[in-house]
């Protein structure tokens, strides 16, 4: 009934091949974006802007880094705040969440980054209920906990924590970081 279409597909056997392939990848390209469950991130207490002034902090819920203050819907989790002495000098950093203040427990500072990835790598729940506003001062090979205001939890090993020139501050910190999330509630990490 058909001769032409049955002798395109006779001849050409590579084209039934491209159709299946075609619609399977049709298929598998409407995945569901996942939340991201863990990673590693960067934050810093640079100022940007020209006034007002704001800085980038972090979202666990998307794995990124927003503008804070910002007008972005997504919950800021974390916002590295500088430490400085009378004169304005940069001593250390912090962190802190806003409008939550029971965010951050110090699990320990540990002597060398082996022993403090271990730990982070051993440590699968949040056990504490003893939690502050802001974290200690932070310093690399430092495991934290933190907890958000829904409650959901995360595990924080600090890598790398660098005091870095700036033109509108004098210097500025930066903390290199690596993150579990638990997105569900539960105080077990993925």
């Amino acid at each position: 009934m058909f001769p032409l279409r049955n002798k395109v597909w006779q001849h050409n056997p590579s084209l039934i091949l491209s159709g299946i392939i075609f619609l399977s990848l049709l298929t598998t390209c409407r995945k569901e974006e996942k939340t991201k469950l863990s990673g590693e991130s960067v934050i810093s207490t640079k100022l940007y802007g020209t006034g007002p002034y704001y800085t980038y902090g972090f979202s666990f819920s998307t794995g990124k880094n927003y503008p804070y203050p910002g007008t972005s819907s997504v919950r800021i989790d974390l916002v590295a705040q500088a430490l400085t002495d009378p004169q304005g000098n940069l001593t250390g950093v912090v962190l802190a969440s806003p409008d939550n203040d029971k965010a951050f427990y110090t699990n320990g500072t540990f002597g060398d980054s082996s022993s403090a990835l271990a730990f982070f790598s051993s440590y699968t729940e949040a056990e504490t209920t003893t939690f502050s506003p802001l974290s200690d001062t932070i310093v690399a090979n430092q495991v934290l906990t933190y907890r958000s205001v829904v409650p959901t939890y995360a595990k924080i090993l600090i890598t790398s924590v660098r005091f870095l020139p700036d033109n509108l501050t004098g210097q500025y910190a930066e903390i290199a970081f690596r993150w579990v999330y638990q997105p569900d509630g539960s105080p077990l990490f993925p």
